[in-house]
């Protein structure tokens, strides 16, 4: 992993974490309210938290029983930040005690590429994958009864599934001006733009 300051001339990096991970780095994202940590993931297994300003430390390693693809952290909630990989879940952790997921989401037919919480909504989180989709959950859901009917289509977090790509979706962001408004690419350079 390595830290670079844009603001500067140097060409080189301002830190180095090369003995963080033993394999391919899939994803790093700076904690939202926290400006020194940031979670790294890895085809080693293992989701990371590192502060910038000890150079080669982990401030917590969680190990997974497959790779991790992604991560985010809530921009609402300090503690609270999600992962997922290739078992096709998503998992949701409090920062405070990682020793167990607070949650797991199904959801996804393949492995999971992307994922952001939103910015103007408390409790969302979306999610793309290998499977086409990009899924938009709700935690306040979390928990919820469902009839029989709603159980068949999905668990109770998921607020809608967005299922028009018709490759692998690598990508998609939030736009954090315009409420719901989504960009997602996919593997056939595809751009699409949608709410």
């Amino acid at each position: 992993i390595a830290l670079w300051d844009i603001n500067t001339k140097n060409y080189h990096p301002a830190s180095i974490w090369a003995s963080a991970h033993s394999n391919i780095v899939n994803d790093c994202k700076w904690h939202e309210f926290d400006s020194n940590i940031f979670g790294s993931v890895s085809e080693d297994y293992t989701l990371q938290l590192h502060d910038q300003r000890e150079n080669n430390s982990v401030t917590c390693k969680i190990s997974a029983k497959e790779p991790f693809n992604t991560l985010s952290f809530s921009k609402h909630s300090k503690n609270l930040f999600a992962a997922a990989g290739t078992d096709t879940m998503v998992y949701l952790y409090d920062a405070r005690n990682t020793a167990k997921f607070l949650h797991i989401m199904p959801g996804h037919e393949g492995s999971i590429t992307n994922l952001e919480f939103s910015s103007d909504q408390d409790g969302i989180v979306a999610s793309s994958g290998d499977d086409r989709r990009i899924i938009i959950w709700d935690l306040a859901e979390i928990g919820s009864e469902q009839v029989p009917d709603d159980a068949d289509d999905g668990s109770p977090e998921i607020m809608m599934i967005h299922a028009g790509h018709r490759s692998p979706v690598n990508d998609f962001s939030m736009n954090p001006n315009v409420p719901w408004l989504v960009a997602s690419t996919e593997e056939d350079n595809v751009i699409q733009v949608w709410k």
